[in-house]
């Protein structure tokens, strides 16, 4: 874990990555769950369909 922060957080340092971009999905939104957990049916629906998500269908799962 610590290797893994070190590189992440290395990477924002030279700029190459933002730090939101390395950590959103471990961001905790109200209701206790993270940025991953409430995007991540999304995704797998896209996988499955084959067609790109809307924002709205992202949005609406964290109204």
């Amino acid at each position: 874990f610590a290797l893994a922060t070190d590189a992440k957080l290395a990477a924002v340092t030279a700029g190459v990555v933002t730090l939101e971009s390395e950590f959103l999905a471990h961001v905790v939104l109200p209701g206790n769950r993270t940025v991953l957990d409430e995007l991540e049916p999304v995704i797998a629906s896209a996988y499955r369909s084959g067609q790109r998500p809307s924002i709205r269908a992202a949005t609406s799962l964290i109204d």
